[in-house]
């Protein structure tokens, strides 16, 4: 397409230069909105910026600037979102001489390869995707009735020698890739409990009812049973444990019953001394001892 230039001294702007001042109009607006900034450092192989080597342990390096100058973020400034599960990182470097900080996390990802990175500083906000290569990655997570991703169950109150039961999934959220990118079975050895008074019975699902060591299909959620049975009364912290993949590991806390608390009713004074007189409308530091940490104390 060609235009008709109208003559040599005309003030008149060609469409041809009038597209080209908007997009640099909108250029500058863009730049000078952008306060903070976050880099990610390429890896090996390209187009790869987050280190899964220690899965589901994932590790990326940070460079962020704010207003143009190095910036240390904290580890309370960082959020890190992977399928739509936000998460902290469980550490947060120093700078090194590149001005990149090493952050390390627990991937709460449900199968995808990419997490955002959001630093929120007081001066602004500043947002970056990284991505990871997990072909040769499975992820095996617990899972409620709903294949929602759990982390706690608790078994209320059970009284020693009953027997209480819960109905969860085990699910393999992300699987290793075959070589034309197709996700395969991720290998389940095993289910173990930190104490004997906890076990479980497996169903499995309508893919296959074995029991482990099993094959879990990709995104299939396996029926089992997590059963119950105090020895002793009292309170309980212990962990169920997922082996899969030849030495990975999930975790399921499990708690049951509460643990006693001796009540106080009273607050020993240990300021003033309560043996002497004091005189009205002369003011006093009163000390006591007695309350609990956490609680309201009412003093009248």
């Amino acid at each position: 397409m060609s235009y008709t230039r109208l003559n040599d001294h005309s003030n008149t702007m060609t469409p041809q230069y009038f597209i080209f001042s908007i997009i640099s109009f909108f250029a500058i607006i863009t730049t000078s909105y952008s306060q903070v900034t976050v880099e990610i450092r390429q890896l090996i192989p390209i187009s790869v910026t987050i280190d899964s080597a220690n899965y589901p342990i994932l590790r990326a390096w940070l460079r962020v600037s704010a207003n143009g100058a190095p910036y240390t973020f904290s580890n309370s400034e960082l959020t890190i979102i992977e399928s739509n599960f936000s998460s902290k990182a469980t550490s947060v470097s120093i700078p090194d001489a590149q001005g990149y900080q090493e952050v390390t996390w627990i991937t709460r990802s449900e199968g995808g390869n990419r997490a955002e990175f959001v630093v929120s500083t007081t001066i602004g906000t500043g947002t970056i995707v990284g991505r990871h290569y997990r072909n040769g990655i499975s992820q095996v997570r617990f899972c409620d009735p709903f294949s929602v991703q759990i982390e706690e169950f608790n078994f209320g109150s059970v009284p020693e020698g009953y027997q209480e039961y819960t109905t969860l999934l085990v699910k393999a959220i992300g699987a290793k890739k075959n070589d034309r990118g197709v996700e395969i079975s991720a290998n389940l050895d095993s289910i173990t409990f930190s104490h004997p008074d906890f076990s479980y019975r497996w169903i499995g699902s309508y893919v296959s009812t074995n029991p482990p060591p099993v094959g879990l299909s990709p995104a299939v959620g396996y029926y089992f049973d997590i059963i119950f049975k105090p020895s002793r009364s009292g309170y309980y912290k212990e962990y169920a444990v997922l082996h899969y993949e030849g030495g990975q590991k999930d975790y399921l806390l499990l708690r049951a019953n509460g643990f006693e608390m001796k009540e106080v009713r009273s607050l020993n004074i240990l300021e003033p001394d309560t043996s002497i007189i004091l005189t009205p409308c002369t003011p006093f530091q009163v000390k006591w001892k007695g309350y609990r940490v956490g609680a309201p104390t009412y003093v009248d």
